[in-house]
């Protein structure tokens, strides 16, 4: 059920890692953000695109070809631990892998397929059931803790999965779901792995997973 939070106007994001591509698109929806320096409170932590998150942090060891950012994963980490867990987060893709893990999911680590990018794809909102075109350029494909809402699924699951011990064809698996977007309600996490929020389809979906998911904005 959706409660009542505040207008965007009066939402301030926090972006530890700057990203203005993603600053113009929140601003143009009418959020506020700020970033490392400010002094300015802030109401939601948000975790920007990057490169893939450390398999490390999900108990797997790391393929040859990912390449990560170890530092800014453990400064991320240690950031997320010293927040209360009602505090809310949202994370756009790495952003979205790094607070998936941190809720114990996991991820494939590399997989093949429609995901890969910069491209369009068809994605189903578990919310309404409508699909749509959204944004992707990513290989990783997050693996949710039990725990999560499942929000959005890909309609066109990636070809191949890879793990640290094996590479798996899509006709291999029993069951195989791209997930889209997820949150975790025990700690207030909005994972949406889709990254290019200049395209409206992909903001539109966003918009309604955040109005339906993210809770006690100034109450936190």
């Amino acid at each position: 059920m959706t409660t009542s939070n505040p207008t965007k106007s009066s939402v301030t994001l926090f972006m530890p890692t700057w990203d203005m591509k993603l600053c113009h698109a929140m601003t143009k929806r009418g959020f506020k953000v700020t970033g490392v320096g400010s002094t300015e409170p802030y109401d939601v932590l948000c975790l920007t695109d990057g490169p893939p998150v450390s398999p490390l942090l999900y108990g797997q060891r790391r393929i040859a070809e990912l390449k990560c950012d170890l530092l800014r994963d453990m400064s991320e980490n240690r950031l997320l631990r010293s927040m209360g867990a009602a505090k809310p987060k949202i994370g756009f893709g790495r952003g979205a892998h790094m607070l998936n893990v941190f809720n114990g999911g996991s991820a494939w680590q590399s997989t093949s397929g429609m995901h890969l990018g910069p491209t369009l794809h068809k994605a189903i909102s578990w919310v309404t059931g409508t699909t749509m075109y959204v944004t992707t350029n990513h290989s990783q494909v997050m693996i949710p803790h039990d725990s999560a809402d499942i929000l959005a699924v890909a309609s066109h699951p990636s070809t191949e999965y890879r793990s640290d011990k094996a590479t798996y064809k899509l006709k291999e698996m029993k069951e195989a779901i791209d997930v889209e977007a997820c949150y975790y309600p025990q700690t207030n996490s909005l994972c949406f792995e889709p990254t290019d929020l200049t395209h409206d389809k992909t903001m539109d979906l966003f918009m309604e997973l955040f109005d339906d998911n993210v809770r006690n904005i100034h109450n936190s």
